[in-house]
């Protein structure tokens, strides 16, 4: 009798808890069509505002819509500000507050918060260049931090004022890059890896073979890692007004600036609390009666996003010429699919299949953030550009981040390559790596036999070693597709095929030495690539610019909200992610999840080695 209470028990704390969740998720929902039936149409900007930055945000290269996690929690635990910024719509904010005379200033505030592929070097010295294009307003700019990082430090240190609080502290360090290797563990748990390779430099197999860097690996990111650090102080030191000299000093002593330290070395121009700086801004900005504070708009308010159910269901067929930009945003997998994090090589072609018919498209900007993946899945791309271009449709590439491997692959054969000096591409080689669990499974008791109608039937098998034989074919394989990545580099960058041998093999550059051996044309964000783009295409004053993906409505977001793995995702989310031992211990399943999500039929990547998650 007791159990029988004790299963009726459990059956309806767990039907509790469905209906529970189902609540949270009718209640999301109905907050979320009221807020938008409810919003009013028109934007009202307060008079005399300070546009707030709070940097605390996730900063992408590619939009992200309406996203259930944010608005999730924007309902349970009252945030009004999204946590994930699109960078073209931030850097299109600032420029129009530059202009807009309701905008007396800007105020920088918060601390940066990456994940995935987000906040990359590349795109904060885009959203720089934004804020320096504000300051020709001679509208001030203001920043405000407790204890900034290095990618804070990079934005914030565009201000002409910098304040830090008086027990604040910037590290100031320098950069490293730390890379986890499983080989150790692998062995130890029964876990074979057999990898077929090409290029000295192409270090992205050894985390799951060795337990520590190559020599060549460990040159090239030591060389790397000397370079970016170079030109973030570069930047430091124009934005600041200080010798480059006194910049290098102060890694080799004093890494670590308390508030006092900090105003002597010219990091920061003041120590002083939040509510001085408030006290500073009320004196710049028009004083709130209500709050006894500066009249101020936020971020979220103030860009150009949809404000009412009207605007979001409404349709315009817009038949001028346009610019379509294309943003490939995460490790390229086979097939489709694409969250920013991980994106199928068909999902991109089909979005350039779609606007290479659409009749309306004269230019395409490929945005590229992608350490590269699937061999096939970078291929199916870059078919689709050249198909692009056999149309007459100029395709010019943006790199962002990281454009490198397969995200070099897609785009060799463009008509232009911008980069930044911070951008990390390169990485030409290729690899196949193929796991083997007999052993682990062996442990555990499984066994498995095999029939097959010849000797090779099941090569790729991760229940066996492969032979020798098998593994010269595989190699065989590897170094085809590694010929053919030459061959396209070779063609699209009209380099001599000697010439690209002697800067492929693997090896990562800056995008300020990729410029140097031709692997770049110019330097310039993705404004600048739409520029060109329109130049190219010899498009009138009067065109537009669409981003794919374009923005998902409210009821298109429905289905992913009933998903479970969304559910639960939004639901039990920790704070220890963010803590030290929470970041490792992410860092770590990432890693694995990787290992896991590849899918390339041949087993075969073009692949960045995982280095550019270093460099803080």
């Amino acid at each position: 009798m007791k159990e029988f209470w004790l299963d009726v028990l459990k059956r309806f704390l767990a039907s509790a808890g469905v209906a529970v969740v189902f609540g949270v998720i009718s209640l999301v929902l109905f907050t979320l069509i009221f807020s938008f039936a409810f919003r009013p149409s028109e934007r009202k900007i307060p008079e005399q505002a300070i546009l707030v930055i709070d940097l605390t945000m996730n900063l992408t290269d590619r939009p992200t819509g309406f996203r259930f996690e944010d608005l999730a929690m924007d309902a349970l635990a009252d945030r009004t500000k999204p946590r994930h910024f699109h960078l073209r719509e931030v850097t299109q904010a600032i420029r129009k507050a530059a202009g807009d005379d309701e905008i007396r200033g800007v105020f920088l505030t918060g601390s940066l918060q990456p994940s995935g592929y987000g906040c990359g070097y590349s795109a904060l010295a885009e959203l720089g260049e934004s804020l320096n294009e504000f300051k020709k307003s001679k509208k001030p700019l203001l920043a405000y931090a407790v204890n900034p990082g290095l990618r804070d430090y990079f934005v914030l240190s565009h201000a002409d004022s910098f304040f830090l609080n008086p027990y604040g502290m910037i590290e100031f360090g320098g950069m490293a890059s730390q890379v986890t290797f499983f080989g150790n563990a692998f062995e130890e748990h029964g876990i074979g890896v057999q990898v077929a390779r090409t290029g000295e430099f192409k270090g992205a197999v050894e985390p799951f073979l060795q337990d520590q860097l190559s020599e060549s690996n460990r040159k090239q990111i030591q060389g790397f890692l000397d370079d970016r650090w170079g030109d973030y102080l570069l930047r430091i030191s124009q934005n600041r007004k200080l010798s480059l000299e006194k910049l290098r000093e102060i890694p080799q002593d004093s890494f670590l600036l308390n508030a006092e330290k900090a105003v002597l070395s010219g990091l920061v121009d003041k120590a002083a609390y939040f509510d001085e700086v408030v006290d500073r801004l009320s004196e710049i900005g028009v004083v709130d009666e209500e709050t006894d504070s500066f009249v101020k708009i936020g971020l979220s308010e103030y860009v150009d996003r949809p404000r009412n159910m009207n605007e979001v269901l409404e349709i315009k067929e817009d038949e001028r010429p346009a610019v379509s930009v294309v943003y490939l945003e995460g490790a390229i997998l086979d097939g489709m699919g694409d969250d920013g994090v991980y994106v199928g090589g068909d999902e991109i072609a089909s979005r350039l299949r779609t606007i290479r018919k659409d009749g309306k498209t004269k230019a395409v900007v490929l945005r590229v953030n992608s350490p590269g993946g699937s061999v096939t899945g970078a291929e199916a791309v870059r078919r689709e550009v050249e198909r692009v271009r056999e149309e007459g449709i100029p395709v010019v590439v943006s790199m962002g981040s990281v454009a490198a491997s397969g995200g070099y692959w897609v785009a060799a054969r463009s008509d232009r390559i911008f980069a930044r000096p911070e951008t990390i591409t390169g990485s030409i080689g290729v690899f196949a790596m193929i796991p083997n669990l007999k052993d682990l499974g062996n442990r555990f008791g499984l066994t498995w036999d095999t029939v097959k109608t010849a000797p090779h039937a099941d090569v790729f098998s991760i229940v066996r070693p492969r032979t020798d034989k098998e593994m010269d074919g595989i190699q065989a394989y590897v170094d085809d597709v590694y010929d053919r990545f030459l061959n396209h580099v070779s063609a699209g960058r009209d380099l001599n095929r000697t010439a690209v041998e002697g800067i492929a093999e693997g090896r990562v550059w800056s995008g300020r030495v990729a410029r140097e051996v031709g692997l770049v044309d110019e330097f310039g964000g993705l404004e600048d690539a739409i520029r060109y783009a329109v130049e190219l295409a010899e498009l009138p004053g009067d065109f537009q610019v669409i981003e794919h993906p374009r923005v998902e409505t409210p009821f298109e977001l429905l289905s992913e909200i009933l998903e479970e793995p969304v559910v639960r995702k939004t639901l039990s989310g920790s704070i220890a992610d963010q803590s030290t031992v929470g970041r490792y211990l992410s860092d770590f399943e990432r890693r694995l999840e990787s290992f896991v999500r590849f899918n390339d039929p041949r087993n075969a990547y073009a692949l960045l080695p995982w280095l550019w998650e270093g460099s803080r």
